[in-house]
Formats: structure tokens, sequence, C-alpha cells
């Protein structure tokens, strides 16, 4: 899990500051867009678990901010509901591709490989790039 805790602690703490600088200034200065930062900064270094947490948090902390400075029932704020909902499904998606893809290059770099053909072949069926010094791709010869 390593620093995952850490970056989803400060993405949940950065909507919080942001859902109460938004209620602080009222519905004259809309910040509730800026709500889908969490997720987007989450999706970075956390799964697809934990962003998705971030991503709930930041919907419920748009709807109290709207709640609040009154913007409810502005054509706008459901433009920015719906900005911040698309925006934390895709960082959800995306944290959960590029976590699988770290577990799979994981995978492969502990695995006992002494040819390195099977390790392309690995890296090819995961959808990996593996770069392989010159003379040790499959069906060169070593000079």
């Amino acid at each position: 899990m390593g620093q995952q805790p850490v970056w989803m602690v400060i993405a949940l703490v950065l909507d919080a500051v942001i859902a109460v600088t938004g209620i602080l200034i009222g519905g004259s200065f809309n910040l509730t867009g800026l709500l889908a930062v969490g997720p987007l900064l989450a999706c970075a270094r956390c799964n697809g678990r934990m962003t998705a947490l971030v991503a709930g948090w930041a919907l419920a902390l748009y709807a109290v901010v709207a709640v609040v400075t009154g913007t409810t029932r502005t054509t706008l704020e459901g433009y920015r509901f719906g900005t911040v909902a698309v925006a934390g499904a895709l960082a959800t998606f995306a944290a959960t591709v590029r976590s699988r893809r770290e577990g799979a290059l994981i995978t492969i770099s502990e695995s006992p490989a002494r040819d390195p053909a099977p390790a392309a072949r690995r890296t090819r069926r995961h959808g990996l790039r593996l770069a392989l010094p010159v003379g040790h791709h499959p069906g060169s010869r070593r000079r």
C-alpha cells in the first residue's frame, strides 16, 4: 500500500479546504467546480478504491456547499455537479488502470527470467512494453 493513505488524506483535506472556502465566500464566487481536484490528485498515487472514496467525498462536499450557499437551483450548478462527477469517474478509471498495470509490471520484474524472450512475451500479453538491451530482443543474434 505504501504512501497511498497519505495521498488520500491530502486529497480529502484539499477538498475540505476548497469546500470551506466556497462556503465562506458564498454564492457570489462559486468554487464548487474546484472540488474535482481531489479525485484527480488521488488518481495520481492511489488505487481505484481510494480514488472512488475521494470522488464520493468530493460529491458529498459539493452537495453541502450547494445547499449552504443556496445555489442548488441554478442551471450552471448542474453543469458543475456533472463536471465533478465525471472527473471523479474518470479519475477512478485511470487509477484502476494504472494500479493494474503497475501490478503487472511488478509481477514481471519479480519473476526469475533467465531468457529475456519470455519476459518480452509476458509484457506483450499484459499490454506493456519492455526495453531490452541491444542484442537481447527475441529473434536477434548475439554477436
